[in-house]
């Protein structure tokens, strides 16, 4: 149900209006990766965005072509998965966030 393209590319690269549910979002990108092996979080896409002034670490359950889609996978999740509520927004608007997070860190590596 999940968007996946042809081959490996950038989130950047991928349609704005595409949606994206996210799963969480922390401050510190270590207990981002710690709590998702601690919960068997696997396959999931973090990444680094910014809100305001303050950086954040996400974890990525998916890409949707559509909203409908999105809101779909959201609701059908398997453990461990479901014991999250995640956050459906635009590509686009994820997409601002990272471009942020770049500009405050003065860098695209994360």
């Amino acid at each position: 149900m999940a968007y996946v393209p042809d081959q490996p590319t950038p989130l950047l690269e991928l349609p704005p209006e595409f949606w994206v549910a996210q799963l969480m979002a922390v401050s510190s990108k270590e207990f981002l990766e710690s709590y998702a092996e601690e919960h068997n979080l696997r396959g999931l896409s973090p990444t680094r965005i910014a809100s305001g002034d303050r950086l954040f670490f996400v974890l990525i359950l998916g890409i949707y072509e559509t909203r409908d889609r999105a809101k779909q996978a959201i609701t059908n999740m398997p453990p461990p998965y479901n014991k999250h509520k995640p956050l459906l927004r635009t590509l686009g608007f994820l997409q601002d966030a990272m471009r942020k997070a770049d500009q405050i860190t003065g860098s695209s590596d994360f």
